[in-house]
């Protein structure tokens, strides 16, 4: 019997926040030191910008929201902090970018099932959009201008 696109995309999801799980021991989530308490309080507030406009019913889910975009922000500040320090010294820059391209990936992949684990796919996408400071809406809103047939 084959199995349906719905329990195809269950495996998918559980999948997918195995994997997440999986990663999270390649430093990202890392702890913020006291000397970060700025930085912590700005990706906190930026984050809590974009998750406010989802007008999410569910405050624990609000936070919890919050927290994955807060912690994105701070997981690829470290991926490219790591990667501009290994970049003065070393010898072949192609290797470290694809290191650090490699984890960047990683990171984004992770980042997408933990909010597709909170948040329907509308969501999920204006998430995306305020972290990106609305790129895709705004380049297409541009496109139909210029082609509007």
């Amino acid at each position: 019997m084959r199995p349906t696109i719905f329990q195809v995309f269950q495996v998918y999801r559980i999948l997918t926040l195995l994997w997440s799980l999986t990663i999270s021991s390649d430093g990202f989530g890392q702890q913020a030191t006291a000397e970060d308490a700025e930085y912590v309080r700005v990706t906190n507030d930026r984050a809590q910008k974009i998750v406010a406009k989802l007008e999410l019913q569910d405050s624990a889910k609000e936070i919890r929201v919050r927290d994955l975009v807060a912690n994105f922000y701070r997981d690829l500040h470290v991926i490219h902090a790591n990667r501009d320090a290994k970049l003065k010294p070393a010898d072949t820059p192609a290797s470290v970018r694809s290191e650090s391209e490699s984890s960047q990936f990683r990171l984004h992949y992770a980042f997408g099932a933990k909010l597709a684990s909170e948040l329907r796919s509308e969501e999920v996408d204006k998430i995306k959009d305020g972290i990106t400071y609305d790129v895709v809406p705004k380049t297409y809103q541009q496109y139909l201008l210029l082609h509007p047939n």
